[in-house]
C-alpha cells in the first residue's frame, strides 16, 4: 500500500504501519525478517514508480486534480495537444500572423501561422495580420494552404478598391461561409460616386453640372419677382438674367 489514495505514502511492513514501523519491529521481531523488509522496501519502489519522473521518462497515466493551484514556468505550446502559456492564449482568439508570414497578393492574401491551421473552424478561426499591399478587387484569403475564402467587410459585403491599404491592421474571423473583416462598410459620401448610381460622378460643382448635362446653367441667378422687376433689371445690367415666375 504505496499510498493511500489521497497521494500519501504510508510505511507498512504488511502488518504494522506508521512512522515507528521499524521500532516496532525490534520490540517484536528483535532480529532482521528479510520478508517484512522486502514488503516496506517494495511499497516505497511502487510509490516512487507511481510518481512522475522530473527529467519526463514516463507521462501521467490518469488526470491530476490541480486542487486550484497554478502550473508555472511552462512554454508557448507548439504542437496543438501542448499546454499553451498565459501570454499565448491571450493571442489565441485572434493570433497574430507574423509579416513574414504573410504573402499572396493584394486580392489572393496567404497567411502561414504558427502552428498551422488544419481545417477552418466557424468562430474558432481567426487571426490578425498587416496588410502588404492595397486591393484592386474583391479578396480572397488562404491559411495554411487550405482552400482560398472569400475576405469580406464586417457586414458581409464584398470589398471594393481600396478597401485594405498598405500597412493596415487586419482581424479576419471565420463565419462557416467566408472570412469577415473588422473593415466597416462607408458611412458616408465620401470621394466620387457614379451617376449610375445616384451621385453625380465628380468631386466637384463643376464637374457635376458637366457630368449631369446642365452646363452653367446652376451658376445663374434665378429672379423672382414681377415682370416689370425683371425688364428693369434686364435693362440695368445688360444681362441675361433667368426669370421663374412663382
Amino acid at each position: 500500500m504505496p499510498r493511500d489514495g489521497r497521494g500519501t505514502f504510508v510505511r507498512t511492513d504488511g502488518t504494522r504501519q506508521g512512522p515507528t514501523l521499524f521500532q516496532e519491529q525490534q520490540s517484536t521481531v528483535r532480529t532482521i525478517n528479510a520478508p517484512l523488509l522486502d514488503h516496506h522496501a517494495n511499497d516505497i519502489a511502487d510509490a516512487i514508480t507511481g510518481s512522475v519522473p522530473r527529467d519526463g521518462q514516463a507521462g501521467m497515466e490518469a488526470n491530476l486534480p490541480m486542487g486550484s493551484n497554478r502550473i508555472t514556468g511552462v512554454g508557448n505550446a507548439v504542437d496543438r495537444t501542448d499546454v499553451p502559456s498565459y501570454d499565448q492564449l491571450l493571442g489565441l482568439v485572434f493570433p497574430f500572423v507574423e509579416p513574414t508570414s504573410v504573402g499572396g497578393t493584394a486580392d489572393a492574401i496567404a497567411l502561414a501561422p504558427d502552428p498551422e491551421l488544419v481545417a477552418y473552424e466557424l468562430g474558432r478561426t481567426g487571426y490578425r495580420f498587416i496588410a502588404k499591399a492595397e486591393n484592386t478587387a474583391a479578396v480572397t484569403v488562404a491559411v495554411s494552404g487550405l482552400a482560398p475564402q472569400a475576405l469580406r467587410r464586417a457586414d458581409g459585403s464584398a470589398m471594393e478598391s481600396g478597401d485594405i491599404t498598405i500597412g493596415r491592421h487586419l482581424t479576419i474571423v471565420f463565419d462557416g461561409n467566408r472570412f469577415l473583416s473588422d473593415i466597416e462598410p462607408p458611412s458616408g459620401l465620401s470621394g466620387t460616386l457614379s451617376v449610375d448610381r445616384g451621385g453625380t460622378g465628380a468631386e466637384d460643382a463643376d464637374g457635376a453640372r458637366t457630368n449631369l448635362g446642365v452646363g452653367t446653367l446652376g451658376t445663374k441667378t434665378y429672379w423672382h419677382g414681377t415682370v416689370a422687376q425683371y425688364n428693369a433689371l434686364a435693362r440695368k445690367d445688360n444681362n441675361t438674367v433667368y426669370f421663374a415666375r412663382n
